[in-house]
């Protein structure tokens, strides 16, 4: 697999790899940056530069958007990451990421195989939530992906080896602890 940063570079990849992602402007936040306001432009591109190249697509769930997150906080300053990290999404914004997932899932139905239940949820540039709230999110996001695609797969997080504050080995332990195996293909 491959993460590019760019569509136009999938087409000019001078060799072929099995799968892409993430994908830049993929995430929550900027494909619904208002609740019910979708923008899909930018996923749209990358699915068909993909589809046309004979790539598989691994869609990375990451990001909750600031409207859905229980809170929102600024990464530590060491991190890489600029964004705000996100909490996971509770109450209101729990029905808006089932939500989010069905719109995705129905949208790209057959072109998107694998499906992420986040990247490095073990640094706090990306969550800051805990593994059992992944482990909700993931319960969610698995019963509907095979509901609408029963041929797609579900891919457990993307931990970070370098992950902070959490090492990667700990908090995949306590994931699975949570019941996050059974919520990966």
């Amino acid at each position: 697999g491959m993460h590019v940063k760019s569509p136009a570079v999938v087409s000019s990849m001078p060799i072929k790899f099995g799968t892409i992602g993430p994908m830049p402007g993929s995430a929550w936040k900027w494909v619904e940056p208002r609740p019910g306001d979708w923008n899909w432009g930018g996923l749209d591109s990358w699915v068909k530069a993909a589809n046309q190249q004979g790539y598989e697509i691994i869609y990375t769930f990451l990001r909750t958007p600031d409207w859905a997150a229980s809170s929102v906080t600024q990464p530590p300053s060491d991190l890489h990451s600029t964004q705000p990290c996100k909490a996971p999404a509770t109450g209101a914004g729990d029905c808006m990421f089932k939500t989010f997932v069905y719109n995705l899932v129905t949208r790209y139905k057959g072109r998107i195989k694998y499906y992420q239940v986040w990247n490095e949820p073990n640094s706090s540039g990306f969550w800051t939530g805990s593994p059992a709230d992944l482990a909700h999110m993931a319960q969610d996001a698995y019963t509907m992906i095979h509901q609408i695609d029963p041929g797609a797969q579900v891919l457990a997080p993307a931990t970070s080896p370098s992950g902070y504050p959490n090492p990667h080995d700990h908090w995949l332990a306590d994931y699975l602890r949570a019941g996050g195996a059974q919520y990966a293909d």
